[in-house]
């Protein structure tokens, strides 16, 4: 991946208390990075569906064109129930979905 490439590079030449990083620290490192970004991947509902009754973000595609991103949770028979209308909706128009972000802790 390119991104990580560059990550690598920056990393490289990067001090941190007058010490590079060592290549096992780039790796773990990268390996992270790779990992928080496939937990906020957008996921196609043609390549998967959400566990039934669990919340997730989707991506709704409206007649006009015009997308929105909406919480809703996949019912099942190609029917999503959408939060903010409280009612269910036809699968055909949600193109795509991904879990919620963890909510933050009190602190």
């Amino acid at each position: 991946m390119e991104y990580n490439a560059g990550i690598r590079y920056t990393f490289e030449r990067k001090l941190v208390n007058g010490a590079k990083f060592h290549d096992f620290e780039i790796e773990c490192l990268l390996d992270e990075i790779s990992r928080l970004q496939k937990l906020h991947e957008w996921i196609p509902v043609s390549e998967r569906l959400p566990e039934e009754n669990d919340p997730v973000l989707t991506i709704y595609s409206a007649r006009d064109g015009i997308g929105s991103i909406q919480k809703r949770c996949y019912v099942g028979s190609e029917m999503w129930y959408d939060f903010e209308d409280m009612r269910n909706i036809s699968q055909r128009n949600v193109t795509h979905w991904q879990s919620l972000p963890t909510p933050p802790t009190e602190g």
